[in-house]
């Protein structure tokens, strides 16, 4: 049996931005139609509100990985680790990455309507790594950010580089002895979930953004 593959390829999903965005320039009202369907739908809503959240951001050189911080959220003397996906050791390798700003802005969505995990992100008609966080920015938010993360919370990241890139979805949760749970799956992993069962952590795309490996 031919093995599915379950890890969005940063290649083909930047096709399809690609030409949405083609589309767009050939009809102005495309992308305004496209945005009206999206909202219809009313899969995401804001749970943030006016609150302005920023995430510091690293160089390549203090990079720091979601593995390597396993035992700060669960530390030994509290028990046995309550889960930290296995995935996270192959991603600690550090890529080059090309400027970033300082900081950036994260809105918090919760789930309104069923919907896919790639669904979700794709609904904010963004390229995708626009929308992505780093790992470091990711562990920032968990620690500052906990009263979010009652119930299991979405992260988009891409790892690897140019067209072996492949974006990934982290799944974080806090449980109440303020231990941490993070599992890591494929953008395309086939799994679809009700109203409130899910978090997402978005960030903010800003005009000068590049594509850069996180």
């Amino acid at each position: 049996m031919e093995k599915r593959n379950t890890e969005g390829s940063a290649n083909s999903l930047g096709h399809i931005i690609k030409d949405i965005r083609q589309k767009a320039k050939a009809n102005p009202l495309f992308i305004s139609g496209l945005k009206k369907f999206v909202n219809t739908k009313q899969t995401l809503k804001l749970i943030s509100g006016k609150e302005r959240i920023f995430l510091t951001t690293r160089g390549v050189e203090e990079f720091e990985s979601i593995w390597g911080a396993r035992r700060e959220f669960n530390p030994p003397d509290k028990g046995p680790i309550k889960f930290i996906g296995e995935k996270f050791k192959g991603h600690v390798k550090t890529y080059t990455r090309g400027p970033r700003p300082r900081s950036i802005e994260v809105k918090v969505y919760e789930l309104a309507a069923h919907s896919r995990t790639s669904a979700m992100f794709g609904s904010f008609g963004e390229d995708l790594y626009l929308l992505s966080l780093t790992q470091h920015e990711i562990l920032e938010f968990i620690r500052r950010h906990k009263e979010y993360l009652n119930i299991a919370t979405m992260f988009l990241y891409k790892h690897g580089s140019d067209s072996a890139a492949t974006f990934h979805v982290a799944q974080v949760l806090v449980h109440s002895d303020g231990r941490v749970s993070i599992d890591s799956v494929g953008l395309c992993f086939d799994c679809g979930f009700g109203p409130s069962e899910r978090r997402l952590v978005v960030r903010q795309p800003l005009a000068e953004d590049i594509d850069v490996p996180c």
